[in-house]
């Protein structure tokens, strides 16, 4: 896997794009890992990585958190991005106020994790609350459907900065 992995790098555009290491614990997928990114440092390429225990337990944020670790890591390699760290920031300070609001139609994470969706009284009242509390369309998408606005903005600045710098994004 490692030659093949540093062949990658002869290529304007390499012929694997994506390596998948899975397996049992313990059969050497994080060792694999740190060879990549070894390999990838001697090309010069950003390499980043996140692994499970950075991440908190909700599986709602999970995406979320990922996207801003790696984007600390792009942001210290001198590649920020800045659209979507902005977008975050936003996000985290909004939910904050939200989730300390006593006019706030219930918990925000419910609107987040999408159970209000199938209650069209709770669905309303958010979305009369989002109406009164956000000033733009887009920051009331963005609390609405944060994964989506935030992969989406997270994934077009990558592939702008690709342009000019090489990636390796590791998920252990």
């Amino acid at each position: 896997e490692c030659e093949l992995f540093r062949l990658s790098f002869l290529y304007t555009v390499p012929r694997y794009l994506v390596f998948s290491v899975t397996g049992e614990s313990g059969m050497g997928k994080s060792a694999l890992l740190r060879q990549f990114r070894s390999i990838a440092a001697e090309q010069d390429a950003i390499t980043l990585i996140t692994d499970r225990y950075q991440l908190a337990a909700d599986p709602s944020l999970t995406i979320l958190q990922t996207l801003d670790c790696l984007a600390d890591q792009l942001k210290a390699a001198g590649t920020p991005l800045t659209v979507f760290q902005e977008q975050y920031a936003h996000y985290l300070s909004f939910t904050k106020a939200a989730a300390q609001d006593p006019e706030a139609p219930g918990p925000w994470l419910g609107l987040v994790g999408g159970q209000h969706d199938a209650d069209p009284w709770a669905r309303q009242a958010w979305d009369a609350y989002l109406a009164r509390r956000l000033p733009h369309r887009a920051m009331i998408e963005l609390v609405k459907a944060p994964t989506k606005v935030l992969t989406e903005t997270f994934v077009r600045e990558l592939n702008a900065w690709s342009m000019v710098r090489r990636f390796v994004i590791c998920f252990d």
